[in-house]
């Protein structure tokens, strides 16, 4: 009885993961000597809450940043962890929360790998086309 338990819960705990998908992942490439860039997704959530604790990308180091208006002034500041709401979704994109990217060098029309960790739902590895600075949404 105790097997039929353990075995039910992990085909249960198993199931989180395609509870959220990742999607419409992109970069801004980085210009000249400059190595900072943003990163923005679309997390879409079936499923109970959850939380969006980092992302890592495959060159560089990555945060999860909010840009919020203080004093006047547009800042970007860290953020700890993201709600992912039950049965909703969080868009990650210019002027909002996104991926703060340092310590690396992007080239337009290449791509990265972009590694989301929920605190529910695991990791999640998609990947990310590297568009333009000037673009405002994926490419």
């Amino acid at each position: 009885m105790r097997g039929l338990i353990f075995a039910s819960f992990l085909l249960v705990a198993g199931t989180a993961h395609a509870e959220v998908a990742v999607t419409d992942a992109w970069v801004r490439e980085t210009i000249g000597a400059g190595r900072t860039s943003a990163g923005y997704a679309r997390i879409v959530n079936t499923g109970p809450a959850d939380r969006l604790l980092g992302v890592g990308i495959s060159t560089g180091t990555a945060e999860v940043h909010e840009s919020r208006e203080q004093n006047g002034m547009m800042r970007m500041l860290p953020v700890k962890a993201l709600e992912i709401p039950a049965m909703g979704e969080a868009v990650l994109k210019p002027g909002g929360y996104h991926i703060m990217i340092m310590n690396t060098g992007l080239k337009r029309g290449e791509s990265v790998e972009l590694t989301f960790t929920f605190e529910k739902a695991g990791r999640i590895t998609v990947p990310a086309k590297i568009a333009p600075i000037t673009a405002t949404a994926a490419p």
